[in-house]
């Protein structure tokens, strides 16, 4: 009988309840819901990260990549290594065996060694086989010029070369013991020293060290009296065992 009729039995079915017909569209309505909340989420966490300071993007670098440790202490090494790097570019380096060009610049150098032990080295190749030229037992100012053709040089025992810088003082009237370089750190002129022992001295071009270099030399032997040299300006002067010299004229 139509009055006992369910009244519901006629009513369309809802669009949006799973089952029914209206099922598939209510799972795509689902599913672009879920897609633009993580999309929602990814945007504002690449935003939040791109407004850290220094700290925090180096700490998501570290948590996000498997190579962070290793990221970050490179970072630090090439820091130290850099100023490391500026020093030698300065004139400064110590004691080592050093590649010309790279690790240490061409110059003249200088150093005041604190011991006997001072021995340094130029080579013409990078494993130290071929030795340019080369001294042992300093004991006072040495100088040396290290060329652009130099592969590189060895120094031990001689503390901190400096690259030269001419003194701002009045140059001296007395030689002592080393390297010197006459009108700058020392007075053109005669100069006589006493000695009673196995000196020698030689007046030099530059502080290259080679034979080449040599004006004139006193090759080192027993002198016992009155030693005379005449030392010009420009020119560099290597006393070795042969006291104080003193100007005379």
């Amino acid at each position: 009988m139509a009055g006992t009729d369910d009244p519901t039995s006629s009513a369309p079915e809802p669009a949006g309840v799973p089952g029914r017909g209206g099922g598939s569209r209510w799972r795509r309505d689902v599913a672009l819901v879920a897609v633009t909340a993580a999309s929602v989420a990814l945007v504002t966490a690449v935003l939040t990260g791109g407004n850290d300071d220094g700290d925090n993007a180096q700490d998501t670098t570290t948590s996000t990549s498997d190579n962070g440790r290793a990221t970050t202490s490179t970072t630090t090494d090439r820091s130290s290594t850099t100023e490391d790097t500026d020093a030698r570019q300065r004139g400064n380096f110590e004691d080592g065996f050093w590649v010309v060009g790279s690790e240490i610049q061409p110059g003249r150098y200088i150093t005041r060694p604190q011991s006997s032990f001072c021995d340094w080295a130029r080579y013409s190749d990078t494993r130290g086989d071929n030795v340019i030229i080369s001294q042992q037992g300093r004991t006072s100012q040495v100088i040396v010029d290290i060329l652009p053709t130099d592969k590189t040089f060895r120094s031990n025992g001689c503390g901190v070369w400096e690259i030269y810088q001419p003194h701002s003082a009045a140059p001296s009237t007395t030689i002592e013991e080393g390297d010197w370089i006459v009108g700058e750190q020392v007075e053109p002129g005669i100069y006589h020293t006493e000695t009673g022992t196995f000196c020698s001295w030689e007046r030099v071009v530059n502080f290259e060290h080679t034979a080449q270099v040599v004006i004139d030399s006193l090759p080192r032997a027993f002198h016992n009296g009155t030693l005379t040299v005449d030392v010009a300006a420009g020119e560099g002067f290597s006393t070795h065992d042969c006291g104080v010299w003193i100007k005379s004229a």
